[in-house]
């Protein structure tokens, strides 16, 4: 027969670890010409007991937009250290809805992370084919995250699991607080 389980065993908690996102870049090739195409890579690892699938719209992983926002900072070392404004325009408006339907609208940006896995993201570094000329010949920079990037919109389970069949239109909820990026260190690159 079932019986009542004791009342502190009701109330207890369980506490579940945070779910902590490691990230590093690279930039290939690590000499870079102007005008010729380059690639950034992010590398994330997640440190948690299970994966998590992020949305990645507003973060520095939507690397299109994050090279124009400021979720990067960049100096040149061959000029005392002078920042390169690297933000020139807020990028893209979203509306407020995250779909999460499979297919959507929305699809490419949620990103499963899997425990102790390394995930690769990466885009064409647009630093070196920009047409306002930020980067100069000849000039060694250092390029990194800025501080305090994170990741908002996130859920427990892999794409397959939290995506949702067409025609659902369940809200996003979110798998905890935000987790702060635990970032590398910054890298450095020579124009050519």
């Amino acid at each position: 027969m079932w019986q009542t389980p004791p009342v502190h065993f009701l109330f207890q908690t369980y506490e579940m670890s945070h779910a902590a996102i490691s990230v590093n870049i690279a930039i290939t090739p690590a000499s870079v010409v102007l005008g010729a195409p380059c690639s950034i890579t992010l590398s994330a690892t997640l440190s948690h007991s299970s994966p998590i699938t992020i949305y990645t719209w507003p973060t520095v992983f939507n690397l299109a937009l994050a090279q124009v926002r400021k979720n990067f900072w960049c100096i040149d070392l061959s000029n005392n250290d002078e920042p390169v404004r690297l933000e020139f325009e807020k990028g893209g408006k979203r509306s407020g809805w995250i779909s999460r339907v499979l297919g959507g609208k929305h699809d490419q940006f949620f990103v499963t992370l899997e425990p102790g896995k390394a995930v690769d993201i990466t885009a064409p570094f647009t630093l070196t084919t920009r047409l306002n000329k930020l980067l100069v010949a000849g000039h060694r920079y250092r390029f990194g995250f800025r501080e305090g990037e994170c990741v908002g919109n996130w859920m427990h389970g892999t794409r397959e699991e939290v995506m949702l069949p067409t025609g659902d239109k369940t809200p996003m909820g979110r798998g905890g607080p935000k987790i702060v990026l635990d970032t590398g260190p910054p890298i450095e690159f020579e124009v050519f």
